[in-house]
């Protein structure tokens, strides 16, 4: 059985009927005719491609505490203002900061500490002087050659991501680069071990919804020109 053609006069109508486009207000409000997606909990190394149903934020502050980016001297940088070759500062040596270890000393105005990339700063410190522009003098004598800013030479406590940020909004599709974010906290291991995962992705329903709109308002029309 032959389906008749379609006219012209029905194309235009079609076609006419095709570009115009349904506000997303309009969209939204089809929401209601479609059953709500479930979740489910799945392994963390499962959910490559999968959409969060809940948004994940960070429990902890990275990092998590303030520390140096280059090997040197912590210091207070009021105390290097001015410094040069010409005209050095001098410090004196409070200690060592150990790798891994809080430091058990604070640092005063005119006060330095060794310590090394990723070494926590001491309290009172705010810059990091690196050891290529210092000497020491002695065991307690520090010369230093160039002034830093505050700030200088260090990460700061949460930098990178501040406590309470939103890591991972919901409704994302997880790519590795999310997956591959967790740990390094054991509480992250334990909450994103089994996160809640759309079956589908979320979209879907808005896509079909649009579709709808379109379809029922072109077939109408088309029906109508081919029975005139």
């Amino acid at each position: 059985m032959k389906h008749p053609a379609v006219s012209g006069a029905a194309l235009k109508i079609i076609m006419k009927e095709f570009f115009k486009v349904t506000d997303l207000k309009s969209v939204l409000e089809y929401s209601s005719d479609f059953p709500r997606v479930e979740t489910e909990d799945i392994p963390l190394d499962e959910s490559t491609g999968r959409i969060l149903a809940v948004s994940v934020d960070a429990d902890v502050d990275l990092p998590d505490f303030t520390r140096s980016t280059m090997d040197g001297y912590a210091v207070r940088a009021s105390a290097t203002f001015g410094a040069s070759e010409a005209n050095p500062a001098y410090l004196t040596i409070k200690g060592d900061v150990p790798m891994g270890e809080s430091p058990a000393f604070s640092i005063g105005s005119d006060e330095a500490a060794r310590i090394s990339t990723g070494g926590m700063l001491p309290v009172g410190a705010d810059s990091v002087v690196m050891i290529e522009y210092t000497e020491a003098i002695d065991r307690t004598t520090l010369e230093v050659y160039r002034s830093v800013a505050p700030g200088q030479h260090i990460l700061e406590k949460g930098e990178d991501i501040p406590k309470g940020a939103v890591l991972v909004p919901k409704g994302k599709r997880l790519r590795p680069q999310e997956t591959g974010f967790w740990p390094p906290s054991e509480t992250r291991r334990s909450r994103l071990l089994s996160p809640l995962i759309f079956h589908l992705p979320m979209p879907i329903w808005l896509l079909v919804s649009l579709m709808q709109t379109l379809i029922a308002a072109t077939q109408n029309q088309v029906l109508q020109s081919l029975h005139a």
